[in-house]
């Protein structure tokens, strides 16, 4: 278990802005449908993909998982 303070620091807040657009207008463009029109939080969700599939990566997991409510992120 990590909690989100430790994940922001070394994933979250790894995450370049040009990687995160990058991934971000990658969606936009092959998505059959976009119903809400804020790229802000497209870009804020690349950004988390990112740093989530990184931490996969780096610590080894399968799977992860977030509990919103206790700031915690658990990797399996």
């Amino acid at each position: 278990m990590m909690d989100a303070n430790e994940f922001r620091s070394r994933f979250f807040d790894k995450v370049s802005d040009d990687e995160a657009n990058e991934w971000a207008d990658r969606w936009v463009k092959n998505a059959e449908a976009l119903y809400d029109d804020s790229m802000s939080e497209i870009k804020s969700s690349a950004k988390l993909y990112i740093a989530m599939r990184n931490a996969v990566r780096e610590l080894g997991a399968n799977a992860i998982a977030v509990d919103c409510i206790v700031s915690t992120i658990q990797v399996f």
